[in-house]
């Protein structure tokens, strides 16, 4: 993941879930870091892809205050050496599935990749998933009940095997899910630590 994307997600993280800012450079993104300062241009793009956005939220911030930004400047090495320890792919699978969950125009493709990130995070490799995400997940994040996760789970269980399910029940599994995914992400960058995948 590039400086900039990086940037970017854990503006997410931190502050603002829906935060896009399509940009275009006169270098390739992975070579950005290594070019000689001032040589690279950047024009942000007028065009953005469909997307979902997450309606109603008053607690969400409309703006990146200035602790958001204190908190990206503390912890953005933590994270980024946090995503890459020991080449292990937990934490990359579930911020880059933060990153991107938004970019389609489904809610049911958006709701399943949020539970990627969380699988990614807290899943065991068990056959029973949903009683494993149910014990570890409030183990991580304890304002989330065992209830809570499994209904969230169902809801995601409904999503991708194309079960019908109310637009307004939908929309909050989708907000609480994205909370939820978001919160154990910055406790993973606060603590430069990993959820404990091993039965409790």
């Amino acid at each position: 993941m590039p400086a900039g994307t990086r940037l970017l997600a854990l503006a997410q993280v931190i502050a603002a879930p829906d935060a896009w800012a399509p940009a275009a450079a006169t270098n390739s993104w992975d070579t950005i870091g290594a070019a000689s300062p001032g040589s690279v241009l950047f024009r942000l793009l007028d065009d953005q892809p469909r997307r979902i956005r997450i309606a109603g939220r008053a607690s969400l911030p409309s703006a990146i205050s200035l602790e958001h930004a204190a908190w990206i400047e503390r912890y953005f090495e933590a994270a980024y050496t946090l995503r890459h320890r020991d080449a292990n792919p937990r934490f990359s699978t579930a911020l880059s599935a933060y990153h991107s969950w938004n970019h389609t125009e489904s809610p049911r493709l958006a709701l399943a990749h949020l539970w990627v990130g969380l699988e990614a995070l807290f899943a065991s490799g068990t056959s029973r998933i949903t009683a494993g995400l149910a014990s570890r997940i409030p183990l991580w994040v304890p304002s989330v009940t065992e209830g809570d996760v499994r209904r969230l789970y169902g809801l995601r269980c409904d999503a991708v095997h194309g079960r019908s399910v109310s637009d307004m029940l939908f929309a909050a599994a989708l907000a609480d899910t994205c909370e939820l995914l978001r919160t154990t992400l910055a406790r993973c960058i606060e603590t430069s630590t990993l959820p404990v995948t091993t039965r409790r």
